[in-house]
């Protein structure tokens, strides 16, 4: 599968930090990318339409990006989506949970290419 071919789902509650990301996903050549401000609304979407990839902050509206592959990992077909973790966080107590629940990496925040 070829870049271009990935479904993208950005979960970001800042504009500024969602359109970062999204540029320089785009300049990989990432074409199909759906954003969102808050977990419950990705995970509903999610329902519908299975990412390749979700990109997501630690700090959402709604929850933890820790609660948010908890959720997924609780869900058929979602178990094994890839899940890529972007914050700024360090605490153990939000990064573990991430790592446990089988997270394929992490960038601290803010993103580069």
């Amino acid at each position: 599968m070829e870049l271009r071919e990935l479904l993208v789902l950005v979960i970001e509650p800042s504009r500024m930090q969602r359109n970062i990301i999204i540029s320089n996903l785009r300049s990989l050549g990432v074409e199909e990318i759906e954003e969102f401000n808050e977990a419950h609304e990705a995970l509903e979407r999610m329902k519908t339409v299975t990412p390749d990839i979700v990109m997501s902050a630690m700090h959402l509206p709604d929850m933890t990006g820790s609660e948010l592959v908890g959720e997924m990992r609780k869900s058929p077909g979602l178990d094994d989506v890839v899940f890529f973790l972007i914050s700024s966080e360090t605490l153990y107590r939000y990064l573990e949970p991430i790592r446990q629940a089988g997270a394929a990496t992490y960038s601290p925040s803010p993103l580069t290419p």
